[in-house]
């Protein structure tokens, strides 16, 4: 892979964890909506499954950031558990 390439994987993966963080700052309170590392794994598993398409590597770059935006759940395992952060940070790791 060129450095380019790379660099550029890196730019998407980034934007996926503003989307994650957007989500989670606007999104996080809502009862019964899963938690958005979930869309991140879905994310991750689609990108593996069509790996022959030039598509995939971003499907999982956007994946890996939306699932890393919000870490602490999905190391906790929470699915539908409202938020409880009282302050709401957009950059950080939840």
């Amino acid at each position: 892979m060129e450095i380019m390439q790379i660099l550029i994987y890196i730019v998407v993966a980034l934007g996926g964890y503003i989307l994650g963080r957007l989500g989670h700052k606007y999104g996080g309170h809502w009862r019964y909506v899963p938690h958005h590392w979930i869309y991140g794994i879905l994310l991750i598993i689609i990108g593996a499954i069509y790996y022959q398409y030039p598509i995939a590597l971003y499907l999982v770059s956007v994946g890996v950031g939306v699932a890393i935006s919000d870490l602490y759940d999905l190391l906790h395992f929470r699915i539908h558990i409202p938020d409880q952060d009282p302050q709401k940070t957009f950059f950080g790791f939840d």
